[in-house]
């Protein structure tokens, strides 16, 4: 151990040499040096690496640059020290091995101590100021260590913490390997004043660390370097109209964004707003854009509002509502192309609303039903006269605005004891998007017991009107029921006398017995209420003209020509030899136009390239990049007209393009686009000859196409058929309702896309599309059928249609064709007339045909009976008869103008109505009606009659 104080003496020039920053020459120095005595080189080094160690020499690499004291590097350096003097101070026979090795384990304990003290996890910016409202990012940052999992972060008053993204950095300097793992939040805080964020910890993989607790301070808002605040900028809005409602009274919500124009707002996020418990609102409606003027600056945004409701008294403060959004304004002074806007998120709060609920007024009615609105009730009996045993139905209907999620229900009825009663068809329907409009209906059948003269009802209903402030009863009228005896062979039922008691809701399950005998129920009925199985294949019905012309006879002649000839040129110009030529010459200027919009030489390459290949096309070389006499001489043989000068200005063009792709260097002429433009320009291929499109190839295949396209075709069921059969009525009305935009004259995909949306309760819908199949297939039974049902389910009533399903009288000839074919059939008339006239000139002029006369009379008489048969079913038709023919299937307002802004006259729709579409604008259909009057409706409430593509 004498020599121990001599080895430290030793390891200071290491010590001293690992800790120094300075320069080192540009140079590489790689040299030995025996360590027989102590001292370092006069020459310093900045980075130190040991390539290996042996007891007599050391390898040492120096590169420019500065470093900081690194643990790696400092170990490095004594462990090579160590090696070097071990053996200069080990005498004969002796070991100091030991000192050594103690020595390494001092340095091996002090750099994984250095090691571990690395690892931590801190926040960055650990302090600083935050702008209210303006969104910003805090970063948590990992220090050779990454996060096991997401941090549970503490719960700040004031502080909003959003989606973290993940960031990887990995550094090496001295040998060292840092890794560095980033979780930037963004942040927006909500709060004035201090917010700190108190001291937790996370897990890592290297076991769990704590974060220091970090401070900031919040204060307003700027808009980039305007230092104007953002209250100047953007404000938002959120109101109660009216703040002053009864408890239980549906009142609106409303928000509005307005910001500023001139800071281009963008992306507006979704709305913020989580309301209380006692609220009942509606989901919002969709966002609208607004304009407006504040303090004489123009102002844009959004604007929505949703209902609600609060059954409880007193006052309350609703949440405020939060939206973020994207500010642009001026760039950095320093920013070399003049000032790029910076674009800025932020979170824009809204103003507090204070909704006072008053108590609803007392003294409140005795059949007060907590009904707070305004409703209709109405009450209906159907039949009015039966015999003993028949039932009767007593339907109670209740509809309007109001507080439905309540649980609101109908009065109790109260009825003689003569009568059994069973239990009631309760059916309730919410208007889609909405809470607070419903109509609730209650079916309840009775079944008499005794012959005599009844009175059921009047039913009272009352409510309260929040807008007249008083509670209103609304009472309905009483019906006389007439009840005659039953059959011989049925008996009645006696009952106990007595008042009649309140209506109650029994079982038909009395015993039987000698004194109350059973009561029969009426006969069975076939069912008539059930859709039926889709039909299978595919059928288009025709669509009827506006008119029939006196020369429709000899129309289709010349048409059938014109069609045919018209064929015959399509199909000569698809087997022209030169098609691809005439197709590569219309191409040129596009790829000319690419070539002048190329910035650079090197981005002239590919567009010229292209310019090269379409060319070779154009003129039929066979070869996308022909040699420049190949090339010549398809010119050449190629362009009507060509001489000397037109194949030099071609070949010129083709050898500059070559040179500025292929040459070293070479720009493209200035001019040369327009030279290659001017020379496009005047070229002309050889026009095919002017009979080629008479010839027999050209006009027999074609023929025999069409015959093959209007000869009728089955299709095999497809997947919408296997969805509708599985139960899956949303999934089949998709796929039908995909083939039917396809071909919307296909009446049996019609027909089956109605049968899916009636499956989903539908019923208005539904009809729509089975009066547009019944107008193209009305002999179809199947769409006879569902059509009545439709008329029978459907919210509307349309008097043409259902004469026409029920089949009776002159509707029941109508019916036997459709439109389109009595326009044929009168069509047909028409010729049977004139055959026949020709029969009686053939007559005179050949006495000797005796046949003829007869053959005018056959023909006379078909022609007369199609004709008035024709007629009068068009005229039975009427406007249903007519090519633009639409049905209003939902009722709806005519406007005389096709928006919804402004405040403009409206009038109310009717849903059945019949009109004719004039014109669409932008999903709108001005339409004309039977009394001249027009207006423009959302194409979302009509079925056209007769679709067409």
């Amino acid at each position: 151990m004498t020599h121990f104080p001599r080895l430290l003496l030793s390891l200071y020039p290491a010590l001293a040499r690992a800790a120094r920053f300075q320069h080192a020459p540009a140079a590489s120095i790689q040299g030995t040096r025996p360590w027989d005595a102590p001292g370092l080189p006069a020459r310093s080094f900045d980075r130190v690496e040991v390539n290996a160690v042996h007891p007599q020499t050391s390898a040492l690499h120096a590169t420019q640059g500065w470093t900081r004291l690194s643990p790696i590097g400092l170990l490095g350096s004594v462990l090579a020290s160590v090696a070097r003097i071990t053996p200069a101070f080990r005498p004969e026979g002796t070991t100091h091995g030991r000192a050594a090795r103690f020595v390494l384990a001092l340095f091996a304990v002090a750099f994984l101590s250095a090691a571990a003290l690395a690892q931590r996890v801190s926040w960055d910016p650990p302090a600083g100021s935050l702008g209210r409202g303006q969104t910003s990012e805090l970063g948590l940052i990992f220090e050779d260590c990454s996060p096991s999992g997401a941090p549970a972060l503490p719960a700040i008053a004031g502080l909003q913490f959003g989606r973290p993204s993940q960031r990887s950095e990995t550094s090496i300097v001295n040998f060292k390997m840092s890794q560095r793992v980033s979780l930037v939040y963004p942040v927006a805080p909500t709060g004035s004043g201090s917010v700190v964020i108190p001291e937790f910890e996370v897990d890592t993989d290297k076991g769990k660390l704590r974060v220091a607790a970090a401070t900031y301070e919040i204060g307003d808002a700027t808009v980039g370097r305007t230092n104007v605040p953002i209250e100047r900028v953007a404000a938002a809005q959120l109101a109660a109209n009216p703040s002053t409602v009864w408890a239980g009274q549906v009142f609106d919500l409303q928000y509005q964004l307005l910001v500023s124009r001139r800071y281009n707002p963008t992306n507006v996020g979704i709305l913020d707003w989580t309301p209380p418990a006692p609220l009942v609102v509606e989901p919002w409606a969709k966002f609208e854009m607004i304009n407006a003027t504040v303090g004489g600056e123009t102002r844009v945004g959004v604007a929505t509002q949703t209902r609600a409701y609060l059954k409880e008294a007193g006052t309350l403060a609703l949440p405020v509502a939060r939206q973020t959004i994207d500010l642009s304004s001026g760039g950095s002074a320093f920013d070399f192309f003049g000032g790029r806007p910076n674009t800025e998120q932020f979170l824009i709060t809204s103003s507090v609303p204070t909704v006072q609920v008053k108590p609803l007024p007392t003294p409140v009615p005795a059949d007060f039903l907590q009904a707070v609105g305004q409703f209709t009730f109405t009450s209906k009996v159907v039949p009015t006269t039966v015999a003993v045993g028949e039932p009767i139905t007593w339907t109670l209907t209740l509809a309007g605005m109001g507080n439905w999620p309540e649980g609101l229900t109908l009065p109790p009825r109260e009825v003689s004891r003569d009568f059994r009663a069973f239990r009631p068809d309760v059916q309730k329907k919410v208007k889609d998007g909405t809470l607070f409009e419903a109509t609730l209906t209650e079916d309840v059948v009775l079944m008499p017991t005794k012959p005599g003269t009844y009175t059921l009802g009047p039913v009272s209903f009352s409510s309260f009107d929040p807008k007249s402030g008083t509670y209103k009863t609304v009472r309905t009228e009483a019906v006389k029921v007439i009840v005659t005896p039953a059959a011989a062979s049925a008996a009645s039922i006696t009952t106990p006398n007595g008042t009649a008691p309140v209506f109650q809701f029994t079982p038909d399950t009395n015993a039987t017995t000698a004194a109350n005998p059973v009561v029969k129920s009426p006969a069975p009925t076939l069912p008539g209420h059930l859709p039926m199985e889709p039909l299978t294949g595919s059928a288009r019905g025709g669509r009827p003209s506006a008119g029939i012309a006196p020369a429709a006879l000899l129309a289709p002649l010349p048409v059938l020509l014109l069609l045919w000839l018209g064929l015959g040129y399509r199909r000569s110009r698809l087997t022209d030899a030169r098609r691809a030529q005439r197709e590569a010459l219309a191409a040129l200027p596009g790829a000319l136009a690419a070539v002048q919009r190329a910035q650079s030489p090197a981005d002239q390459a590919a567009p010229l390239r292209e310019w090269q290949r379409t060319a070779a096309l154009a003129w039929g070389t066979g070869h996308a990049a022909p040699a420049l006499g190949a090339f010549n001489a398809a010119v050449q043989s190629e362009i009507v007209g060509a001489t000397a000068d037109t194949v030099a200005t071609w070949a010129r063009l083709w050898t500059e393009a070559e040179a500025a792709i292929y040459g070293r260097q070479v720009p493209l002429p200035p001019d040369w686009a327009t030279r290659a433009l001017m020379a496009q320009s005047k070229a002309r291929l050889r026009r095919r000859r002017f009979f080629a499109p008479l010839r027999p190839s050209n006009l027999w295949p074609l023929l025999l196409g069409a015959l093959l396209v209007a000869a009728p075709r089955a299709e095999a069921a497809g997947p919408a058929e296997g969805s509708y059969r599985n139960g899956e009525f949303a999934l089949a009305e998709q796929a039908w309702r995909a083939s039917v935009a396809v071909s919307p004259d296909d009446w049996m995909l019609r027909h089956n896309l109605a049968l899916a949306i009636a499956q989903q309760g539908r019923w208005s819908e539904a009809t729509a599309h089975w009066s547009t199949a019944f107008l193209a297939a009305p002999r179809d039974p199947s769409v006879r059928w569902h059509l009545a049902l439709g008329l029978e389910k459907a919210e509307f009533t349309q008097p043409e249609f259902a004469q026409l399903s029920v089949g009776t009288g002159l509707a029941r000839v109508a019916r036997a064709a459709s439109p389109a074919e009595w326009q044929k059939i009168v069509l047909t008339g028409s010729a049977l007339l004139g055959l026949a006239f020709s029969c009686v000139l053939i007559a005179r002029h050949y006495p000797h045909r005796r046949r003829l006369p007869w053959a005018a009379a056959v023909l006379t008489f078909g022609g007369v009976a199609a004709l008035v048969t024709g007629f009068v079913a068009l005229h039975f038709y009427g406007p249903l008869a007519q090519p633009n023919a639409v049905l209003v299937w939902q009722a709806t307002e005519l406007r005389s103008i096709p928006t919804e802004a402004g405040e403009q006259k409206t009038e109310p729709l009717a849903a059945g109505t019949i009109a004719l579409a004039i014109k669409p604008f932008f999903g709108w259909e001005q339409l004309s009606f039977p009394n001249g009057q027009t207006g423009w409706i959302r194409r979302e409430h009509l079925q056209p009659l007769y679709p067409k593509k």
